[in-house]
């Protein structure tokens, strides 16, 4: 849940994003340590702008 407070997204929103990114509907405390990876990436890369998703501008 800190994810969808960190992106300002509710949880069906939250859970909605997960979906599209990761191929299938689950809670965010139901993802493997992998899926949660490529999450966490798909949302840095989201915000940071640059793609490269370490963070860095």
């Amino acid at each position: 849940m800190t994810m969808g407070k960190r992106f300002k997204l509710s949880q069906p929103q939250l859970e909605n994003r997960v979906a599209e990114i990761i191929g299938r509907r689950c809670g965010v405390y139901e993802l493997t340590k992998k899926e949660a990876t490529v999450v966490l990436d798909q949302f840095t890369k989201a915000t940071t702008g640059n793609g490269n998703g370490n963070g860095r501008h």
